[in-house]
């Protein structure tokens, strides 16, 4: 077991997470990956569904954009929710994807200690860089000192706003499960899969969905 296999299993980090449209989630089906936001309009099959999230991307430096961004345990839910008032006219509904913590172990892959488009974000590859995460405290957005609450579990990192970032294509062999909030999507995304010939395991979780605990 190496350093990485040690941390996240001492943590109890069983899931990294990334969420998405229904439409965005019919995408990555039919290319069989999960893309960073710089190849989304590149690819045909994406041409017709593809939806920012956010309104504008606001990298810094535009070589993240070539990064798929990705949450430990639980979601950022202050862009989850961000993204849900952009579309909260559109006739979609939310999904997250839940992929194997083994992705981390994966070459050129970072990680940061808050938004990556934050000035106060510390980002690098390797161990020490992943563990930085779950230190306290850390400063996270206008330079608040954010620390690790009483209620704040081991498997999630210090600030939500944590990314990991993965370079390019995020295939779909580490893709576990997708959730979704009601037994209504989940017969949408039967019904997809069916149509694709695909098999994947759809759970209705509605807890992955709500922030009920807070520390930032």
């Amino acid at each position: 077991m190496n350093e990485f296999e040690s941390s996240i299993k001492s943590k109890g980090i069983n899931e990294i997470l990334h969420f998405t449209t229904n439409q965005g989630l019919l995408g990555i089906l039919r290319t069989g990956a999960l893309l960073p936001n710089s190849k989304l309009k590149e690819e045909d099959t994406l041409a017709f569904i593809f939806q920012q999230n956010s309104l504008k991307r606001r990298e810094r430096d535009s070589k993240w954009l070539n990064y798929v961004n990705l949450s430990v345990t639980k979601l950022n839910f202050e862009f989850f929710e961000h993204s849900q008032n952009v579309h909260q006219h559109s006739d979609i509904y939310w999904v997250i994807l839940s992929f194997s913590p083994e992705i981390i172990i994966d070459s050129g892959v970072y990680f940061t200690t808050t938004n990556n488009i934050y000035p106060s974000c510390l980002r690098g590859e390797g161990i020490e860089c992943f563990e930085r995460m779950f230190r306290d405290p850390i400063v996270g957005k206008y330079q608040k000192i954010i620390s690790r609450g009483s209620s704040h579990l081991s498997s999630w990192t210090t600030c939500e706003q944590a990314e990991i970032l993965y370079p390019g294509r995020l295939t779909l062999e580490h893709l576990v499960k997708v959730y979704v909030s009601n037994f209504e999507d989940k017969a949408s995304i039967m019904a997809q899969l069916a149509v694709l010939g695909l098999v994947l395991d759809v759970e209705v979780c509605p807890n992955k969905f709500r922030d009920d605990i807070n520390d930032n």
